[in-house]
């Protein structure tokens, strides 16, 4: 189904005229998202866009950040999907881990994806299949992919270090200069 991402020429009216770098989520917008990395991201680089498809539930929408560069498109028939997919430069996975989000992203999302796409997983590791990912960076089907965390820490999947094309940052985002004070008032 995703692959019919390689084969699109035209994008959706409602994402066409969104400036590029797009960082693109699909899913459910809940309260399982990290809005508040999204509004600080935007915030820290007003030249990329983030577009945001899917349908708003359990979270008041005047809770989510608004921004010139933050797109709510709404929830997208499944079968559409592909279209918006193939007009994203990244593809961001803020979510936290539970039964509905384990492998929520897996073989065929890598699939279709545009091989220049670069998937960010900024939840918990098992939210990605590590193992799908692995394969899709090996044949080529994704460029590169930024991980922060992993399936099964501390050890990382075999096929990360060998595939050379892949930002492992383990925790990083906790090393900021900004998390470090807060982390400490705890």
């Amino acid at each position: 189904h995703f692959s019919k991402a390689f084969e699109i020429t035209e994008e959706p009216a409602d994402q066409k005229e969104i400036p590029h770098p797009r960082i693109g989520f699909c899913g459910v917008i809940d309260e399982r998202m990290d809005i508040n990395l999204l509004a600080e991201i935007a915030e820290l680089r007003p030249d990329y866009q983030f577009t945001m498809i899917g349908p708003i539930v359990k979270i008041d929408e005047k809770d989510l950040p608004h921004s010139e560069n933050i797109h709510y498109l709404g929830g997208k028939n499944y079968e559409n999907l592909p279209d918006y997919l193939a007009g994203w430069d990244v593809a961001m996975m803020p979510f936290a881990l539970n039964e509905s989000t384990r492998h929520l992203s897996g073989e065929e999302q890598f699939r279709a994806m545009k091989p220049t796409a670069v998937p960010v997983n900024t939840a918990r590791g098992p939210v990605v299949d590590e193992a799908a990912l692995a394969n899709a960076l090996k044949e080529g089907e994704s460029l590169s992919a930024g991980t922060d965390a992993f399936e099964k820490e501390p050890e990382v999947h075999p096929e990360h270090p060998a595939a050379g094309n892949e930002g492992i940052s383990p925790h990083r985002g906790r090393a900021t200069g900004a998390t470090r004070p807060a982390k400490a008032r705890l």
